[in-house]
């Protein structure tokens, strides 16, 4: 399955627009701060995330796994999915993100490799092609 996240944490005067296109095109993950969540709360289908953990999303994006082990246990009550973002620099962050991956801890990662192109990202999806952690690569153009 294939998501697209969009990354809204900055209120720019379109913002609401931009919402607006990105639901008419079914793009749903919204990746929102404080102040848009606000802002948005009548746009029903969202699928929200945040890096602030305080906020009522539905996605809490951690810094580390110490963080996100400190949100659990997760619940039916308490149905929200938790992640975590790490950047892939080296060939030892591609194993540190693969042992994540290998752990029930977490719904998703998501995995920024600005000096890189596709191979690790490969590497990811074969190792965790049988894990039930989701994987999000971090784009930051369509070319």
């Amino acid at each position: 399955m294939k998501t697209i996240i969009l990354n809204i944490e900055q209120k720019t005067p379109n913002f609401k627009k931009l919402i607006q296109e990105a639901l008419n095109h079914n793009f749903l993950d919204i990746l929102v701060s404080k102040e848009v969540l606000q802002e948005i709360s009548q746009f029903e289908r969202l699928i929200t995330y945040s890096k602030d953990l305080t906020l009522p999303v539905k996605n809490l994006i951690c810094s580390d796994i110490d963080e996100a082990k400190r949100l659990m246990p997760k619940s039916e009550s308490n149905p929200i999915k938790i992640g975590i973002y790490r950047e892939l620099v080296t060939k030892e962050d591609e194993s540190i993100i693969i042992g994540l991956s290998e752990t029930s801890l977490l719904d998703f990662i998501i995995v920024s490799a600005k000096d890189w192109k596709v191979i690790p990202y490969e590497n990811l999806i074969a190792a965790m092609h049988s894990n039930n952690t989701n994987l999000i690569a971090e784009v930051y153009s369509v070319k």
